[in-house]
C-alpha cells in the first residue's frame, strides 16, 4: 500500500500549489446555489413542497454545496486525457501498480484538500442564513448510516466515473458521457431537486438509477425521511451499483488494453 500512498501525498501538493481550479470551482458551485436559496425564499412559510418545509429545502440546498464536495471524485476529468495523449502509458501501466486504486489515492489527495473549500463555502451560507438552516437532531445510528452513505456514494461516483474515462479506448471525443451524467444527477439525483418531487414512473426510476445514490439518498438520511428498511435496502443497491461499475470496469480495462493504440509525445 506504500506506493498508493505517494500518489496519495503527491497529489495533495500539487493541490496545493494549484489551488486556482478549486477557488473557481468553489465560487461558481456558491453562486449556483445563491440562485438556489433564494428560490425557495418565495415559498410561504409553513408550506410544505415534495415533503420538505422552506427551511428544509434551503438546509437542503446548502448541505447539496457540502456533500458534493465530499463525494464527488470524479478522476474523468484527467484519466481520459492520459489515455487520449497516451501519457497513461508511462504513469500507469508499466508501474506495478493497480489503475482503479492509482486513480482512488490520488482522488483522495485532492479530496483531502479540496474538502476543506467546501466547508468554508457551507460555513459562509449557515451564517447568512441561519435563521433558515436546520440542524437535524439524529441519534448515533443515524450518523452512522449517513457517514455510510457518504462512503458508498464516493464509491458509486468514482466506480461511474473511471467506466466513463475508459470509453476513450473507443473514443476520441467523450466529454458527453459526462454531460449525460451530470444531466442525470441533476434530474434523478437530487442534485437540482429533490426526487421527492417525482411520483409514479419516475420516482421508481430513480429509487433504481445509481444517481440517487450519489446526492439524494444521504440527505433523505440527513432529514430523517427513510426508515430503517428503506435505508438497508438503499445501502443495498448501492452496493449492487459499486460492484456493477467495478466489474464493468475490469471488462473495459481489459478490452481496451487490447486494441489500446496511444499517439501524443
Amino acid at each position: 500500500m506504500r506506493k498508493y500512498w505517494a500518489f496519495f501525498r503527491g497529489n495533495i501538493q500539487n493541490t496545493l500549489t494549484f489551488r486556482g481550479p478549486l477557488f473557481i470551482w468553489l465560487a461558481s458551485g456558491m453562486l449556483a446555489l445563491l440562485a438556489s436559496v433564494y428560490v425557495w425564499f418565495s415559498a410561504n412559510a409553513g408550506q410544505t413542497i415534495g415533503g420538505y418545509t422552506k427551511d428544509e429545502l434551503i438546509t437542503y440546498y446548502i448541505l447539496v454545496l457540502t456533500i458534493s464536495w465530499i463525494v464527488n471524485w470524479m478522476p474523468f476529468y484527467w484519466l481520459k486525457d492520459q489515455i487520449a495523449d497516451g501519457s497513461i502509458v508511462t504513469t500507469t501501466l508499466v508501474k506495478p501498480v493497480s489503475l482503479y486504486l492509482q486513480s482512488f489515492f490520488s482522488e483522495a489527495g485532492w479530496r483531502a484538500v479540496a474538502i476543506w473549500w467546501g466547508l468554508v463555502g457551507t460555513a459562509i451560507f449557515i451564517a447568512l442564513f441561519k435563521s433558515h438552516f436546520i440542524l437535524i437532531s439524529s441519534t448515533g445510528l443515524n450518523l452512522l448510516y449517513l457517514m455510510i452513505s457518504l462512503l458508498l456514494s464516493i464509491l458509486v461516483i468514482f466506480s461511474m466515473s473511471m467506466v466513463m474515462a475508459l470509453m476513450a479506448f473507443w473514443f476520441t471525443h467523450v466529454d458527453v458521457f459526462d454531460s449525460f451524467n451530470w444531466v442525470a444527477r441533476m434530474l434523478f439525483g437530487g442534485q437540482g431537486i429533490p426526487i421527492s418531487f417525482f411520483s409514479g414512473p419516475l420516482r421508481t426510476l430513480a429509487n433504481i438509477l445509481p444517481f440517487r445514490y450519489t446526492m439524494s439518498f444521504p440527505l433523505e438520511i440527513y432529514f430523517n425521511k427513510l426508515n430503517s428498511q428503506q435505508i438497508f435496502l438503499g445501502f443495498g443497491i448501492e452496493l449492487f451499483w459499486i460492484l456493477f461499475f467495478i466489474l464493468l470496469y475490469k471488462i473495459m480495462l481489459t478490452r481496451g488494453l487490447k486494441t489500446y493504440t496511444a499517439f501524443g509525445s
